[in-house]
């Protein structure tokens, strides 16, 4: 539906932003260094697509007319696209994606949510589905609407780019052989892109392959692109992947995560994610928390969150719950929701804002229809802060 649509796109808007910024520059100056070749037209459309890039890397406005000029330079090099240097490639490939997820976020944006039915789930919280039966005609017809838009975007940008890198990976030229940091662009670039398309078995195959070429220069590798590696493993649900990177981040970019979550508590924890995969990673004895292999088949979708009832299984949980007063160990007692609440599944992550009196953010992970979810705060006792 629409709720999960937007938290999908929005979500990606996030990480690729944080991911692509200096990307832009760096690309045009490889091109402009691919060779005497390159005609004063082809460093214009490099300059062009820099801007652009630069632009919607920093959340600005789609520019309509300067992406139909575009689009049409883009069209009139036909198959010669092919011929480019590689990192001229990957910089067309970049565009089309800020661009899909630049029109895809703002057609979803102005879209409101339909509800219908509810469900009880296993865990005891009633989840709000959608249901085209129940659905009001002027909703449904903008939600058509906005599926008939994101397939017409998907043809025009993330197929397009999805065939240039299919291509360049094909028929790999020598500068990209001879160049690791430029194959982990492009390799994270096709992971980013079958995000999009939310193809399970792209993602996957992709992010395997991204993180072999990290694996190689991770010790020259920058704390931005550890913290993007870091995330790319959370939402495929590498579990050894995540405490490796998250052990060289946990100090400062996780921590500024933590905070930035605590603010806004419908941001996702990492940090909160990584403890847990620490904890699940290490899970030993009666009471740890478990879970099962994570299936490849990943999950892009939203819920909305009506009721929640939480059962402690032990006394001492049940005193110790400062976040839901008035819990009983061994019964189930009603928390209210905040509203607007959703159970957001984007990949193998999941996220939900705390039910109960303090909007704590809860993020963690999502497969084969469970959740299982982690988020805390520091409470300030004397001189010492206690987790």
């Amino acid at each position: 539906g629409v709720a999960a649509a937007a938290a999908a796109v929005s979500l990606g808007v996030v990480l690729w932003r944080r991911s692509r910024a200096g990307d832009a520059e760096t690309a045009a100056t490889a091109a402009a260094g691919g060779g005497d070749e390159m005609d004063a037209a082809q460093m214009a459309l490099v300059k062009e697509l820099s801007a652009q890039v630069e632009l919607l890397a920093e959340g600005k406005e789609l520019d309509r007319k300067a992406e139909l000029a575009l689009l049409k330079k883009l069209q009139r090099l036909g198959e010669s696209i092919h011929a480019q240097h590689p990192a001229t490639r990957v910089l067309v490939a970049q565009y089309c994606l800020h661009a899909y997820q630049a029109h895809v976020k703002g057609a979803a944006d102005k879209l409101a949510v339909a509800s219908s039915h509810t469900d009880a789930s296993p865990a005891g919280i009633a989840l709000e589905k959608s249901a085209s039966v129940d659905r009001p005609s002027d909703v449904q017809a903008q939600l058509d609407e906005f599926k008939n838009l994101q397939s017409s975007l998907r043809a025009t940008y993330l197929d397009s780019a999805w065939d240039i890198l299919d291509q360049l990976n094909a028929n790999p030229p020598e500068e990209l052989s001879e160049s690791t940091e430029l194959t982990s662009k492009l390799y994270s670039t096709q992971l980013d892109i079958a995000f999009m398309l939310q193809d399970s078995e792209k993602i996957n195959s992709w992010y395997d392959k991204a993180a072999a070429v990290l694996e190689q220069r991770l010790d020259e590798a920058d704390s931005r692109e550890i913290l993007m590696a870091f995330l790319a493993a959370a939402a495929c649900g590498r579990l050894k992947q995540i405490c490796t990177l998250g052990e060289r981040l946990r100090k400062n970019e996780l921590e500024g995560v933590h905070a930035g979550a605590l603010q806004d508590p419908t941001r996702v924890d990492y940090n909160a994610v990584y403890m847990l995969a620490l904890q699940l990673s290490a899970s030993t004895g009666r009471g740890s928390p478990s879970w099962p292999d994570f299936s490849r088949e990943l999950t892009w979708k939203a819920l909305r969150v009506k009721s929640a009832r939480f059962r402690p299984q032990v006394a001492a949980t049940a005193e110790a719950a400062i976040l839901r007063p008035n819990l009983k160990a061994g019964r189930f007692v009603s928390v209210d929701v905040h509203p607007g609440t959703h159970l957001v599944c984007s990949g193998a992550v999941a996220h939900c804002v705390n039910p109960g009196p303090v909007p704590l953010p809860l993020s963690g992970f999502c497969s084969r229809g469970d959740v299982l979810l982690f988020g805390f705060f520091d409470i300030v006792q004397g001189k010492e802060a206690i987790r």
